[in-house]
């Protein structure tokens, strides 16, 4: 018996991939095997990274090999998470390649990176040990990300008609799902856009009503305490005029 499941928009490619990892994941064992050394490397290269940093931070590291070390470190950091950013747990062939492509380059580039944190020298101390380790663990890592990428290479050519499959199936599913999800994005802002201006043209309205208003009861009042002051002084001109005579008397 089937189930119907009532889903958000917004929730259904995670429930895709979610469905796809549960029928398809026992048929990719020996790929996503292969897969995760090379992660693994790359997430170990990352945890160093923040080590250091912390080291940075708190000022271990002597000033002048800090600023030195600080933008090597910022930029293993940055490449490891470009590398590993929005990848799906049951990953597609066309992922899977750009990823290994994305990897290839990544690795080029933190070996670049690497390589200045090798001519760093401290005085002997424990923190310099520490870096001196942090960065042999740094170059054992990156040698083995090649071996693993070539290895992952292998595993993704054999299993390259069951990951076009997935790409399919997302290509049919999810990608017109965030086509929606971002036309419907649009929408929405295109209403508010439309809201924003309306309400700005109505408080325009209001706002010339209540001038109007103001002056429909100002000016006649200002009107009659105009005429009220003239007849007052007319008033107190004829007094003192009918008043003169026994004043000069």
């Amino acid at each position: 018996m089937h189930t119907l499941t009532l889903l958000c928009l917004s929730e259904f490619n995670n429930w895709l991939d979610a469905r796809l990892v549960e029928k398809y994941a026992p048929c990719l064992c020996e790929l996503l095997e292969k897969l995760k050394p090379l992660v693994a490397s790359l997430q170990c290269l990352r945890d160093v990274a923040v080590e250091i940093g912390a080291m940075i931070s708190e000022k271990q590291l002597d000033e002048a090999c800090g600023r030195a070390v600080k933008p090597c470190i910022d930029n293993i950091i940055h490449l490891v998470d470009s590398a590993t950013s929005s990848f799906p747990a049951c990953p597609d062939y066309d992922t899977l390649v750009a990823f290994v492509k994305t990897a290839r380059t990544s690795h080029e580039l933190l070996v670049l990176n690497v390589v200045p944190l090798q001519s760093e020298t401290l005085p002997e101390s424990e923190h310099a040990d520490q870096l001196s380790t942090f960065v042999k663990t740094f170059i054992t890592t990156l040698g083995r990300i090649p071996v693993a990428l070539e290895s992952l290479e292998e595993a993704l050519n054999g299993a390259a008609p069951l990951t076009k499959h997935l790409g399919q199936l997302r290509q049919r599913f999810a990608h017109p799902t965030e086509t929606l999800l971002l036309q419907w994005q649009s929408l929405r802002q295109l209403d508010e856009s439309v809201l924003r201006e309306r309400f700005e043209q109505s408080r325009a309205r209001h706002d010339r009503a209540r001038e109007r208003y103001e002056r429909a009861v100002l000016e006649p009042r200002l009107q009659r305490e105009l005429i009220l002051q003239g007849e007052c002084d007319g008033l107190q001109h004829s007094i003192g005029a009918m008043l003169q005579p026994f004043v000069r008397a």
